[in-house]
């Protein structure tokens, strides 16, 4: 282990149990690749991953790019035509696709839904609220959340109003719900906060929360 303040600075544990994910911080975004690998190891998940808003593969690397190269089956939701033919290039067994309906994808995956990332500046809650509402419940949950260090007065338990959402700042950020909104609709649908980070917030169906403490 290194020094707390130092670890807190890349990755916000729920509790002193989880403080051993510090350890497995690799990769884009800020660690986020290696923190999944290491909660999908730890709880022996199989199945399939999905990543919307996946950008083109390459100057936006998938999240869940170390899942694609263990074999898992991988799903990338990208609405721009030239990133999606980027994607496909890049990662030619994955299945790309421009719009995902939740519960058919649900129902492809041999062994269901190991890890959903949802990153699509502005929409992240929309699609996260609904996914589950139609009943999809992945094992590991990442959804993108406001920037934390982006200095313009709002803090993680301010809520950025619905009407806000998506709107681009003048350096290019679009608001996004902060990680405390994404973490009550978490809550409320069956799931406990692993952690957080700059930008993404973790989280894993409760009755799989304990099987990660150290």
């Amino acid at each position: 282990m290194g020094n707390l303040a130092e670890e807190l600075l890349d990755f916000t544990p729920q509790c002193h149990h989880l403080r051993w994910l510090c350890d497995h911080l690799d990769g884009w975004q800020f660690g986020d690749q290696g923190l999944i690998d290491a909660i999908c190891s730890a709880l022996k998940t199989e199945g399939d991953c999905v990543e919307y808003g996946a950008g083109d593969g390459d100057l936006l690397p998938l999240t869940i790019d170390r899942m694609y190269h263990k074999g898992n089956v991988c799903w990338a939701v990208e609405i721009d035509d030239s990133k999606r033919i980027k994607l496909k290039e890049k990662y030619p067994l994955a299945i790309v696709e421009k719009s995902l309906n939740w519960k058919a994808c649900e129902d492809a995956a041999e062994d269901g839904l190991a890890v959903v990332v949802i990153d699509i500046d502005g929409q992240d809650s929309f699609v996260m609220r609904q996914m589950l509402q139609a009943g999809v419940r992945p094992t590991l949950l990442v959804v993108e959340h406001f920037d934390n260090h982006f200095p313009i007065g709002t803090s993680a338990s301010r809520a950025i109003p619905e009407w806000m959402l998506g709107l681009k700042l003048a350096s290019g950020h679009a608001l996004q719900d902060t990680a405390e909104t994404l973490h009550a609709i978490a809550t409320a649908n069956g799931y406990e906060r692993i952690g957080f980070n700059r930008c993404n917030s973790f989280f894993v169906v409760k009755e799989r929360f304990t099987d990660l403490f150290r």
